[in-house]
């Protein structure tokens, strides 16, 4: 009777013991998500080519009249889903997975000492004074570093770039978002510089108001692989080329795919070529991606291509505009030059202005363009002597699907 009692009565405390931890456990999550009420919940990410009216070219019927134009509103506030702005605790900078928490960088770079180094929810500050220096650096051969759901900002008076990558360093961001631009008008690549054999990753994330000499938000300088994708590239400006990108790479040996993005209002101000993209010795494709109110002073407002193959398909190119000296070819949206070689499929142009009158396209001889017979697309303009060649509609082996 007496062992019957005892075990009853220890059955009894690890049943409130049992209780005790659950009611705990629940307790610390109510905390933890009325800190954060979204801390748990995946927010979907805007959809940034709308099916609404066919504002832009994606899903829907394309080219519909007078709503080819997509507010530009509507797309550019990308926000970090998980981050926590009141969080003060400072990162642990030995760690190679920093966490909801703030990392300072402050006159001199921080330099990532891990094979893979890991940021997620991470705020960071750049007070870097000097222009050609940079806030984080990825300075060693097969190292990586990824950034999720962070927040950027320069303080102070920082000039410096965010990150530098050494030659075969990875880098991935996702979810990330500035709250002020980085960089300087006296050095390369406002928010990015990468070396050669660079393998780069932005996805929906947002690069705005970064200013470099070339390439704006991020200059690439070698070979190399680009991936963008779902992000929006905004008021960025180089002083030379490249508003927004700008890359000199290998053609057999660069790679860039860039995929429901947009490049708006980024300007190169002096020489222009590509007001938001510049492209020397690079392979490209950019499929579902708006190229609008961009400004170069010349040799493209919207892009410049020398000595590239880039593939258009279902994009938008539209309102951007040179602004320097008549050049004898202009490209109020794309400039080819030394033997580019352009490919546009279901892709519409409108209102792009060369210096003084309305132009599309500007292409020298040995420069190639390569059309279908997009019915909703308005006539493209063209300036100079390249070659063209137009595919015919039942050439199912070029065609695309806008709606995929």
């Amino acid at each position: 009777m007496k062992m019957l009692v005892g075990m009853s009565l220890i059955l009894v405390l690890v049943v409130e013991l049992t209780a005790a931890a659950a009611i705990g456990s629940a307790a610390n999550i109510t905390t933890k998500n009325s800190a954060s009420k979204d801390e748990d919940v995946m927010m979907p990410m805007p959809k940034l080519l709308k099916d609404k009216d066919a504002n832009v070219v994606g899903k829907g019927e394309v080219g519909k009249e007078n709503n080819l134009m997509s507010d530009v509103s509507s797309f550019i506030d990308i926000q970090p889903r998980h981050f926590d702005e009141t969080a003060n605790r400072v990162c642990d900078i030995s760690e190679s997975v920093m966490r909801d928490c703030k990392l300072q960088v402050k006159g001199s770079k921080f330099e990532t000492k891990h094979a893979t180094t890991i940021m997620t929810g991470v705020r960071i500050e750049c007070e870097i004074p000097q222009a050609n220096f940079e806030c984080i650096q990825v300075g060693t051969s097969g190292h990586s570093l990824t950034i999720i759901d962070s927040v950027v900002t320069g303080v102070g008076n920082n000039k410096g770039r965010f990150i530098y990558m050494s030659s075969g360093t990875k880098l991935r961001l996702t979810g990330v978002k500035q709250e002020s631009g980085l960089g300087d008008l006296n050095a390369a690549g406002g928010f990015i510089f990468a070396s050669s054999n660079y393998d780069i990753e932005i996805i929906e994330s947002k690069l705005e108001n970064n200013k470099a000499e070339s390439g704006g938000a991020v200059h690439l300088h070698g070979y190399g692989k680009l991936t963008v994708a779902d992000s929006s590239f905004v008021k960025n400006t180089a002083k030379n080329t490249g508003g927004a990108i700008c890359g000199y790479g290998t053609l057999t040996k660069t790679d860039w795919k860039i995929e429901n993005s947009y490049f708006t209002e980024n300007e190169a101000t002096t020489q222009g070529h590509g007001g938001a993209i510049r492209a020397d010795n690079i392979k490209a494709t950019i499929k579902k991606t708006e190229i609008t109110k961009n400004i170069g002073a010349n040799n493209g407002a919207g892009v410049g291509l020398g000595s590239s193959t880039f593939s258009f398909h279902c994009c938008l190119v539209a309102a951007n505009t040179e602004t320097g000296a008549k050049q004898s070819v202009n490209g109020g949206g794309i400039r080819l030059y030394n033997n580019a070689e352009v490919t546009l499929i279901k892709t519409i142009f409108i209102d792009n202005k060369g210096k003084d009158f309305i132009n599309d396209i500007g292409c020298n001889a040995g420069d190639k363009v390569t059309r279908d017979f997009y019915l909703n697309s308005p006539p493209m303009k063209t300036d100079g002597a390249c070659s063209f060649k137009y595919i015919l509609p039942w050439d199912k082996e070029n065609d695309v699907d806008c709606t995929q």
